[in-house]
């Protein structure tokens, strides 16, 4: 059965003169720069699980300036792959409007989610542009008959760095302040099933004996680990805190503070998800020393702590020794992995995790950089190469480095390093009045997260073969994959439909994963109203009212679509040039 979608956008705000007016769209992977050829593509096709976001891009380009909601393009003209201007950062639709340049691509992203009660099938609908004359967007979204969990399956940890968001927005540390521009960053990550690996707020009280005191930060962390499902998480224990000498002459202090710490865990039903990360890269012989005294000092304090380490296996000088014994968790460089894979999978089997991390563009030979200026496959593709290698989990270092530009709107060179420039290298969002805004890499790096949850879906169905197989038409190594982003989308097609064909041939439910207990969220309802309005529904309270008729303009980032509940997030481009 085909539903129809009661689904316009209406710009008509964009008043524009009758002349040459251009529309096209095209998937999430392709990267459409200022001068671009417009895509011939005048229809779009998305396929979804429930609980799952697909984007697509609608480009507009006219010649005459446009009054406009746009995404952002940054300037790379240092860059090493190709200097030129790159789009990135994404401006929620209702937050901002200015004038499209003449001449010039207008990119809108589009985020299309099905919730997790929305009712499989095909829907069809019409996307319309009104600027001066009308132009339509056919638009066909299959929703299948599985869900992805809430709680991601990979594994994950990204730092937000705290000070410079202070810094950035201006505020102090105090926790009225603090806390829900804070929050935003961390639950921005979480929507996209990027785990921040430290939560400030979650941090517990810590008395001079080394005891802790939870009843402030208690209800904090509840909240990230029993609603949210935050997955993976990093003890608040590094070199110089909570005490000035853990590991020295506070060492009785530690202890205590380690086993409350633990116990609380353990009492709460997380400890599972709790690792150590005190030392950052060991690279010489008196940091390898120090990470075989930290191991072994946790180990004696609690056997059931896990350690991680972001290095390899081998060591870069045979004189230092090996870390074996020492290490829960490794967590090599990405061509690491590769190189490394028969001893990654002699320590799996003794019980020890591997993941993966990537910081610059290490290594002798290319892997996925994630620097502004490489293609976006590059984020969405390594969770299919963390699958074909079976390792469990993911680092990137930060997701906010701006300390090193004074804009990162207006200069993605973000990070510097004997004269080489890394372009966006720390950078998944962007800076917000009061909140952070996404990159379009952030986007691309959830859809590969929930790449991942069809790979073990597949597995839990009995299908693990089939993941492996259609994985490796993609993924050969950390060194060759197909640079082809039709080629990964067709794969991805091909895994949904395998899945939805099982459960419509009568598996009323999927075995149970790694769903985890999940406590309730705010919920808001989306219905249909009159006229071509929508109404929020939030707690049975009628919304309806102040947000302004869809006709008149696009007013609100997510909205009922006919008969299916479709929420779109809609994020725009904007250009700066540097003088």
């Amino acid at each position: 059965m085909l539903r129809k979608m009661v689904f316009t956008i209406l710009v008509d705000v964009l008043l524009i003169p009758e002349g040459s007016v251009n529309v096209g769209v095209t998937h999430g992977l392709e990267r459409i720069g200022l001068s671009d050829p417009i895509p011939e593509m005048k229809e779009i096709t998305v396929k979804m699980a429930k609980n799952e976001y697909e984007p697509f891009q609608i480009v507009i380009r006219s010649e005459t300036a446009v009054r406009c909601f746009l995404k952002e393009i940054l300037p790379c003209p240092r860059s090493k792959a190709s200097p030129g201007w790159y789009p990135d950062g994404l401006i929620p639709l209702p937050l901002k409007s200015f004038t499209a340049e003449k001449g010039e691509n207008t990119i809108v992203w589009v985020d299309v989610y099905a919730p997790e009660d929305q009712e499989s099938g095909m829907y069809s609908g019409v996307i319309r542009i009104e600027m001066g004359k009308v132009m339509e967007i056919s638009l066909t979204v299959e929703v299948w008959n599985f869900t992805l969990p809430e709680k991601v399956s990979l594994k994950s940890g990204v730092e937000v760095m705290v000070y410079q968001i202070i810094e950035a927005h201006d505020l102090s540390w105090d926790p009225e302040e603090l806390e829900p521009v804070l929050y935003n960053y961390y639950e921005t990550l979480i929507e996209h099933r990027v785990m921040p690996w430290e939560l400030y707020f979650a941090e517990p009280g810590v008395l001079r004996d080394g005891s802790i005191d939870m009843e402030d930060n208690h209800e904090h962390l509840k909240y990230f680990m029993n609603v949210l499902q935050v997955n993976t998480l990093a003890y608040p224990l590094y070199e110089d805190w909570p005490f000035k000498d853990p590991f020295g002459r506070d060492l009785e202090k530690t202890t205590r503070y380690v086993r409350e710490l633990h116990e609380y865990y353990v009492e709460n039903g997380w400890e599972d998800r709790f690792f150590f990360y005190i030392i950052d890269e060991p690279n010489s012989e008196r940091e390898y020393d120090k990470v075989r005294d930290i191991s072994r000092k946790l180990r004696e304090i609690h056997p059931d702590i896990r350690f991680l380490v972001t290095e390899q296996m081998v060591p870069d000088d045979p004189p230092w020794g090996d870390l074996y014994g020492y290490v829960d968790i490794w967590c090599p460089l990405f061509p690491c992995v590769e190189d490394e894979k028969e001893l990654i999978k002699e320590r799996q089997a003794l019980g020890e995790e591997v993941w993966a991390y990537t910081a610059l563009t290490q290594g002798e030979q290319e892997t996925p950089f994630w620097e502004l200026d490489f293609p976006v496959l590059h984020y969405r593709v390594v969770p299919w190469m963390i699958w074909n290698s079976r390792i469990s989990g993911l680092v990137y270092w930060t997701c906010n480095w701006w300390e090193d530009v004074s804009d990162p709107w207006e200069d993605p060179g973000t990070w510097t390093d004997n004269g080489e420039v890394y372009n966006g290298e720390g950078v998944l969002v962007y800076l917000g009045d009061d909140e952070c805004l996404p990159s379009i890499r952030l986007k691309v790096l959830r859809e590969g997260f929930e790449d991942y949850e069809y790979f073990v879906l597949l597995e839990s169905l009995g299908k693990e073969s089939v993941a492996d197989k259609n994985v490796r038409k993609i993924v050969k190594s950390w060194y060759e994959w197909d640079k082809n982003p039709d080629k990964l989308l067709e794969v991805r097609r091909i895994l949904g439909e395998e899945i939805n064909n099982m459960m419509r041939e009568g598996l009323e439910e999927l075995p149970e994963g790694p769903q985890g207990e999940r406590e309730e969220k705010e919920e808001i309802e989306y219905s249909a109203g009159k006229e071509g309005k929508d109404e929020f529904t939030e707690k049975g309270e009628d919304l309806s009212e102040p947000i302004e008729d869809m006709r008149s303009g696009m007013t609100a980032a997510a909205f009922l679509v006919g008969l299916v509940v479709v929420a779109l997030f809609i994020l725009i481009i904007r250009s700066k040039r540097k003088e």
